[in-house]
């Protein structure tokens, strides 16, 4: 017998001023294997649009158009007027993420413009240079949550393979995507891009023979940061050179004000390599590389060279980096002027630690060099350590974390500690990031994936942040005198509900398998007033609205933090919502 349930749960004031405020905007649906589906069509649920180029055709400023599962033939593009606007930008979004396959799109003439959520790979044939799979040639442009796979030339570029040359275009955010047996990965250009916690893993041999690179990076004011790559092979890239970033001086577009920092780089030939023509020197200039994991990963198949390299460039900056088993030089910087090498740690050499050449006015102190030749043709600083051991936990398997003792403990300017990782040990955990891993380390390029994760190996003293995004777990630590917080600016919910998955159509309405009866039902955050759960098929029944366009959530946990049975933890920046008690921590936010 069906058993008709109301949910009480308080109504946000705020979601209903958004919601009566924006609904001008348009929505369109596109549903491929929906047998009404037609191009001719006004794009709702019932009549939906057949392709996504034509509802590339239909909007406008705030509109969504949203793209149901199937699979979707050609490369989508836009005309002239089909711009988004500044607070208004255009989505195209997969539903559910990741079950849409298509063949990636060329955003020029579109500005604020939204993609998120989608496969894109290219269809047997078409995979040739000048298909990359999101070519992004406006400006502010997002592209979130993607999954590139098989795109033997470029992922993501704001370049294309065609005399035009380099995009300028400015504002791009590239994140939360996983971009996997691509011929080359994130091709920056234009102006003050963000490329940030995405993975890229697995290059293939590029056509036309090109390098396999992880990212380049062209242009003014870009920041990477917080990103995985690794996992590339002799075997998938041939005779390709992969780098974890390359950069080279080529029809002027000279790199500046840069910051790439937070990045994990395995398995790659150069982990950073930045060089100019004897003619462009100090053109490109004010590189900045901070806090970066390199590393040349034991048993991988690629020739490591050198971790960060630079040649006539000015103003670089080589901070607090650790750079492990790169094969001839941990940094190697020749030519440049107005230079820093500061607080990095340099371990497991075949060459120097750092070295360089015809350098004017080079700042290098405070680092600390491991089995490795003395510092070559740059003199030591006066607090540099050669030749000891930084104690990193466990080498081998890439935990670069210190034992307790490190002579890298404290050993920088005020106090600070050497290499990417602080002491007190600080566990990274991010629920959006793709390369997020629980069997990894928790740094901030490779975080882990469940809070239950740092929870297992932080001890007193120590630190777990949480990035932004919404985590569905119960969170209870078992050490005492730890800190629990929210990364600096970032949003973070820990929720007592899980989403409800497996949407079908069902006479008037739409139903999802549920093992038991919820005792209330969510849509968007926001209850739901009316729903029905069928005990007997174990299905959860809604009608009025389109539950594949949302996110619909039914309350399963008793707490979402549970701190009984500790002490002195500190719980900061969290928000908690939708349980099904009270939570033990006491008020909705961790402040």
């Amino acid at each position: 017998m069906a058993v008709l349930v109301r949910c009480v749960v308080a109504f946000s004031l705020a979601a209903w001023v958004w919601g009566t405020m924006e609904g001008a905007a348009a929505e369109y649906v596109v549903d491929g294997e929906n047998p009404a589906a037609s191009d001719s069509n006004p794009g709702t649920g019932e009549l939906p649009l057949k392709t996504i180029q034509r509802a590339a055709e239909r909007v406008g400023p705030g509109d969504t158009v949203w793209v149901m599962a199937g699979a979707y033939k050609g490369r989508v593009t836009f005309t002239e007027g089909r711009s988004g606007a500044d607070g208004k930008p255009i989505r195209f979004v997969a539903r559910p993420r990741h079950a849409v396959t298509m063949q990636g799109f060329d955003t020029t003439c579109c500005n604020h413009l939204r993609i998120e959520g989608f496969v894109i790979t290219p269809d047997e044939g078409e995979d040739r240079p000048g298909n990359i799979g999101i070519r992004i040639a406006s400006d502010h442009v997002e592209v979130l949550d993607n999954v590139f796979v098989k795109n033997r030339w470029l992922a993501v570029a704001g370049r294309s393979y065609a005399a035009d040359g380099f995009s300028k275009a400015s504002g791009a955010r590239v994140a939360f995507n996983r971009i996997e047996q691509c011929g080359a990965g994130v091709y920056i250009s234009g102006r003050q891009w963000r490329v940030e916690r995405n993975e890229i893993t697995r290059m293939v041999a590029s056509m036309r023979g090109a390098d396999c690179d992880y990212t380049r990076v062209f242009g003014v004011g870009h920041i990477v940061r917080d990103n995985r790559f690794h996992g590339s092979t002799r075997t998938e890239i041939g005779k390709s050179h992969i780098d974890g970033l390359q950069y080279y001086n080529v029809n002027k577009d000279y790199g500046c004000d840069i910051r790439y920092e937070r990045n994990v780089i395995f398995d790659c030939g150069q982990g950073v390599f930045v060089g100019n023509g004897k003619d462009s020197l100090n053109e490109t200039r004010r590189w900045t590389f901070l806090e970066n994991i390199i590393s040349h990963t034991p048993g991988s198949d690629v020739a490591g060279s050198k971790g960060i390299s630079a040649v006539r460039v000015s103003e670089v900056s080589a901070l607090y980096n650790t750079i492990v088993d790169k094969g001839l030089f941990g940094i190697s910087i020749h030519y440049c002027s107005d230079s820093t090498i500061l607080g990095n740690i340099c371990s497991q050499l075949s060459g120097s630690g750092y070295d360089g050449a015809d350098l004017e006015r080079l700042t290098n102190d405070y680092n600390l060099l491991h089995e490795a030749r003395k510092p070559r043709l740059a003199t030591p600083g006066e607090h540099d350590a050669v030749g000891v051991d930084p104690m990193f936990v466990d080498a081998a398997n890439r935990n670069f974390r210190l034992k307790p003792g490190s002579p890298a403990i404290g050993a920088g300017p005020q106090g600070r500690t050497l290499g990417a990782l602080p002491w007190p040990n600080v566990y990274y955990v991010d629920c959006r990031h793709p390369g997020a891993d629980d069997e990894g380390f928790g740094y901030p390029g490779w975080p882990f994936r469940t809070v239950k994760a740092a929870l297992d190996v932080v001890r007193a003293g120590e630190t777990i942040v949480l990035r932004d995004g919404t985590y569905r777990e119960c969170i209870a630590p078992q050490v005492d005198g730890i800190v629990l917080r929210a990364a600096e600016g970032e949003a973070v919910t820990v929720t007592g509900a899980d989403l409800v998955t497996g949407w079908q159509r069902d006479g008037d309405g739409w139903s999802a398998p549920l093992a038991a009866a919820p005792k209330a039902v969510l849509r968007d955050g926001q209850p739901l007033g009316d729903f029905r759960y069928d005990a007997k098929a174990a299905r959860l029944r809604v009608t009025g609205f389109d539950p594949r366009m949302c996110d619909v959530e039914v309350p399963t946990r008793n707490h979402a933090v549970d701190l009984s049975g500790v002490r002195d933890v500190a719980v900061t920046g969290l928000q908690t919502a939708h349980t099904l008690g009270e939570p033990v921590v006491g008020p909705k936010s961790g402040d």
